[in-house]
């Protein structure tokens, strides 16, 4: 019995014990928690602005390579009862939907100038150009080097002006932030491919549209599609441009949204990067709707750039004799095939994609 007596005594005390303990720590817990909500109400009303404009004044790949800052200032930001806005008037779309940027938020207010940040009539705007401190530290438009730390420079300024405290972000994460899929509508798309699959041995897309920033490099992709469609005709073809070939086995991007009864959504190359998953092989072009494929698993022998070197672009950290993109600084296995007309003729070039896609 005393011994009964003891034990429901030391259960008792371990009760309280464990009572004390928890009281203690959601006082700690909840206590910090009134801090934490102090600070932001007094940060927010001390902010001269309740909207926040991230901008440039450039295309597609640009609103893609800004992913990154973007997400890291909203996720700085987001409790402070800020609106975000994106404007870029030469960009079908903001790239940012995923990550808390309405679509109706996009390009609707106008850039007064292009300074890195400045607050006007409760805005803060904030200059997100892949090049804005490029004469500090030059990034490869490609691999990005460089860009988290030019990314820094502008937090810098940002919290200079703005009374946030917005961290600077990790050097060592990946410069290209990866699109939420389940947001644009691409389940139909894995289910096309796993039933083509069934029917060709295999996938190959071609990202061949005409490039904005590299505008010579808008050459007719029909002259190799047309004789390696004919030649492999166990390969499907999923080409950017409708060409209007008439030939079966190659499908435009927008012909397989017509099949599904589907309208291709602006800006479209999102869904597009969407098939660089799911394909066996992957000819890209250096443009916006090319990087969107980048942030792939670095498969090798898999992607293909046709490239040129004539190509005057001084943020390219690569050596132009080298056959592998920006192999030094981020190990893709992206190959680099020479496209430039005054030298290789359209044999020689539609020989070496022949040999890309069968191997």
């Amino acid at each position: 019995m005393k011994k009964k007596n003891k034990l429901i005594i030391l259960l008792i005390l371990l009760i309280l014990l464990i009572f004390i303990v928890t009281s203690i720590l959601l006082f700690f817990y909840y206590n910090n928690q009134y801090k934490i909500e102090q600070y932001k109400s007094e940060i927010s009303s001390n902010l001269l602005f309740d909207k926040i404009l991230f901008f440039h004044e450039h295309v597609n790949g640009d609103c893609f390579q800004s992913r990154v800052l973007v997400n890291h200032i909203i996720n700085q930001t987001k409790d402070l009862n800020i609106e975000y806005y994106y404007s870029s008037p030469r960009a079908l779309s903001s790239h940012s939907f995923d990550i808390n940027i309405k679509n109706e938020n996009f390009n609707k207010y106008e850039i007064i100038n292009n300074s890195p940040c400045y607050i006007d009539n409760n805005m803060l705007y904030i200059n997100i150009w892949i090049g804005l401190y490029n004469d500090i530290n030059s990034i490869c438009v490609f691999c990005l080097k460089n860009i988290i730390s030019n990314n820094n420079l502008l937090i810098k300024e940002i919290n200079k002006i703005s009374n946030l405290n917005i961290d600077y972000i990790n050097k060592k994460i990946c410069p290209y932030l990866k699109y939420n899929y389940e947001y644009y509508d691409c389940n139909f798309l894995n289910e096309y491919i796993n039933e083509m699959k069934q029917k060709y041995l295999k996938i190959i897309l071609i990202i061949d549209n005409n490039p904005t920033t590299f505008s010579n490099l808008n050459i007719n992709h029909s002259f190799y599609l047309k004789k390696l469609s004919k030649k492999y005709k166990n390969y499907l073809f999923i080409n950017f441009t409708e060409r209007n070939l008439n030939i079966e086995n190659i499908i435009s991007f927008e012909n397989i949204y017509k099949l599904h009864n589907k309208e291709l959504p602006t800006g479209f190359g999102i869904q597009f990067s969407y098939l660089s998953f799911l394909v066996n092989k992957v000819i890209l072009l250096p443009s916006g709707c090319s990087l969107f494929c980048f942030n792939d698993d670095n498969i090798e022998n898999k992607y293909l750039m046709l490239f040129s070197n004539n190509l005057e672009y001084t943020t390219y950290c690569n050596n132009y004799n080298d056959n592998i993109l920006c192999s030094k600084n981020i190990g893709w296995k992206v190959k680099i095939l020479n496209v430039d007309f005054n030298k290789f003729s359209k044999d020689y070039i539609t020989r070496n994609i022949e040999n890309f896609i069968i191997n």
